[in-house]
Formats: structure tokens, C-alpha cells, sequence
């Protein structure tokens, strides 16, 4: 399980996280919800290590991941998807594939870890060898999700991955992540400002609004709550 406990992340005065805590587990969905600046993104770079926290912990299977640089926490099986599809454009996409599994534990083959990226994304067998940067936003957020799941993480973090995606590609998207948490233990953490869409695949949700929790429950709780109340954090 991760355990995150009254976390603090501080951009010089500005305090971006503010004394939150959250737990995410194995096999389930955690949906951080809240609007643009709300604290999402420095919320999950904490955890990854990309930025430190001024207090606080953070814990992995009951390691303190505490002075662990990132490198050491994705080996200790932590991954994270940062918003905006990063990833080598001018490599074709089996290439890209390659990159990420030449830096993983190699928990599988390559051979078995393109097929099991192919058979969840077919377009992406479809275009190999095509660059990346000639993907559509959509096709590009499939491959990010495949390096990441090619190391085969215990703990996905996940950055707005609906952000500027078709509606019919954020429902082939979020119905893939919530398969990799049922059918492969994996515990997702993902951060999201549609509320509607990651209460779908959530299965437990915390609501974050100027860096501090304003709610939280399982995803039929929020879903079923006053609109004004989630409408609310997103002022």
C-alpha cells in the first residue's frame, strides 16, 4: 500500500500541497480530483520524487521513500505518467517501447511486452514503426501508458490522462486503467480535473481544493454527492 501522511510541498512561499494524507492500494483505482492549480500535479511529483517534500511522509510497502531519488523509487516499482506525453517523438514507436523496456527490470521479454502493449492497443501495432511525434494526442497517451506498464510497476501514477483527448479515446483510456488495477494488481493513482469520468473508473476519491482536502470518499459517495459541493472546489 501507498501511504502518504501530512504531506507539505512549498514552491519557495507558496505552499502547493498542505498537510495532506491519502492511502492507495493494490488492485484499486484512487482518483485526486480538483481543478487546475489545485495541488494535483505537485501532489504526484512528491510522490515520484521530482519535487521534495518540506514535511511529511511518504511510504511504500511500508518503506520510506523519503530519501529515495526517483530513479530508486520507479526500481522499487513506482511509475509515473506526467501530463503532456512525454515521450522520444522522433523514435518510431516500437523504438520508444524498446527504450522503456531496456530500463526496466525486465520482468518479460520484449517480444512479450510488445504483444501485451499490441493486444491492449492494436493501433499501436499498427504503427510500429511509425514516430511518435505523426500519433495522434490519443494514440500518444496509449504509447506513454504502454512504457509505463512495460516495466510492470506495483504503484501507477497517473497525470491527467484525459487531458486534451477525444471523449471516445478517454473512454478506450480509462477503461484500460481501470483493467490494469482489477486484472493486474496494480494500484492507480490518477489525478484528473473530470470529475465525472474518474469517478467511473475510481474506486475511492479525494477531493483537492488550494492544496488541501475538502472530501473524500468511495466513487459512488462523490458521484452521488451535491453538485455544489464538488462545483465548489473547482472555484
Amino acid at each position: 500500500m501507498l501511504e502518504v501522511r501530512n504531506l507539505v510541498v512549498r514552491y519557495g512561499a507558496i505552499e502547493a500541497v498542505r498537510d495532506v494524507s491519502l492511502s492507495v492500494r493494490p488492485g484499486m483505482v484512487t482518483a485526486v480530483l480538483g481543478a487546475n492549480s489545485a495541488g494535483k500535479s505537485s501532489l504526484l511529483k512528491a510522490i515520484s520524487g521530482l519535487v521534495p517534500a518540506a514535511s511529511g511522509s511518504i511510504r511504500m510497502d511500508g518503506e520510506d521513500l523519503a530519501t529515495l531519488p526517483p530513479h530508486r523509487r520507479a526500481r522499487a516499482g513506482l511509475a509515473h505518467v506526467l501530463e503532456g506525453r512525454r515521450l522520444f517523438h522522433p523514435l518510431s514507436v516500437e523504438e520508444n517501447l524498446r527504450v522503456a523496456w531496456d530500463f526496466s527490470g525486465k520482468v518479460r521479454s520484449f517480444v512479450a511486452a510488445l504483444t501485451m502493449a499490441f493486444d491492449a492497443f492494436p493501433v499501436l501495432g499498427e504503427r510500429r514503426h511509425s514516430p511518435a511525434r505523426t500519433l495522434s494526442g490519443g494514440q500518444q497517451q496509449m504509447l506513454i501508458l504502454s512504457c509505463s506498464l512495460i516495466r510492470g510497476p506495483r504503484y501507477l501514477l497517473l497525470d491527467e490522462p484525459s487531458l486534451g483527448l477525444a471523449p471516445i479515446v478517454v473512454q478506450q483510456i480509462f477503461g484500460f486503467i481501470g483493467a490494469v488495477a482489477r486484472e493486474q494488481g496494480t494500484a492507480v493513482l490518477l489525478s484528473e480535473q473530470m470529475a465525472s469520468l474518474a469517478l467511473k473508473v475510481a474506486d475511492y476519491g479525494y477531493l483537492l481544493r488550494r492544496g488541501q482536502w475538502v472530501r473524500e470518499g468511495t466513487a459512488a459517495e462523490l458521484a452521488g454527492s451535491d453538485a455544489s459541493e464538488l462545483s465548489a472546489a473547482y472555484l
